[in-house]
């Protein structure tokens, strides 16, 4: 049964998600360049606030989930198929994040560098590299399922949730937005189609974070009166 301290403390998420996002911005403009090398961008992935900002994103996909729960159990005693099916979508989105977040953080950001400092072998150091442009392309496939997921339990909340009061229509606006968003990115990275031309994704990637998981709060602390 959801209560009104679920819905605050998922409001609360959110904008904790929000900060880590940010952080996770700062730190990818301290890049060596606009355009580093794999071995530029091996190597600051090893730095302390590119390991530091692994270590939240890991952490900020159990918050993600939390929230997306909260939204799914919000609509579970009416409409009970469809709040599963959302929470599958959105729990495998969640179970793919972790796995590759972690693979990511202790084998290419902490053993890799170690191995790669400690080799002397010009040999063994291309390895290394190749070992890290190895898994950047398995989690560029990953992203397929993990995005695709997240879009269906977007898309099911947006057209479900009901509108039983005004404030209702944010959450159903903003969940088809982030769907559209995510539609549109796997449309231009696995086909084919520019729906978002050039750097433009990235250049409104954190302002859709902002407005998502701003309004997300909003309406996570509006509704709160709605439960006990």
């Amino acid at each position: 049964m959801i209560t009104a301290k679920m819905k605050v403390g998922a409001g609360i998420v959110c904008v904790l998600y929000i900060l880590v996002q940010t952080y996770q911005w700062w730190v990818f403009a301290q890049a060596p360049s606009a355009t580093p090398t794999p071995l530029e961008d091996f190597l600051f992935s090893a730095q302390p606030l590119s390991i530091l900002r692994s270590w939240l994103m890991l952490f900020s996909m159990f918050g993600l989930f939390y929230i997306f729960f909260v939204l799914c159990l919000s609509i579970y005693e009416t409409y009970k198929a469809s709040s599963l099916l959302a929470l599958t979508g959105f729990f495998v989105f969640f179970l793919l994040e972790i796995i590759l977040r972690s693979v990511e953080l202790f084998y290419t950001q902490v053993h890799l560098p170690a191995e790669y400092a400690a080799a002397t072998d010009p040999a063994r150091r291309e390895a290394i590299l190749s070992f890290v442009t190895q898994f950047q392309q398995i989690q560029r496939a990953l992203y397929f399922p993990l995005g695709l997921s997240q879009t269906l339990g977007s898309f099911i909340i947006a057209g479900v949730y009901p509108a039983t009061a005004r404030y209702n229509y944010a959450i159903k606006a903003i969940m088809f937005i982030n769907g559209l968003r995510l539609l549109l990115r796997q449309l231009t990275v696995y086909g084919g189609i520019p729906a978002f031309p050039g750097d433009l994704y990235d250049t409104l990637y954190l302002p859709l974070v902002y407005v998502t998981f701003g309004v997300m709060a909003w309406w996570f602390v509006r509704s709160r009166a709605d439960y006990v």
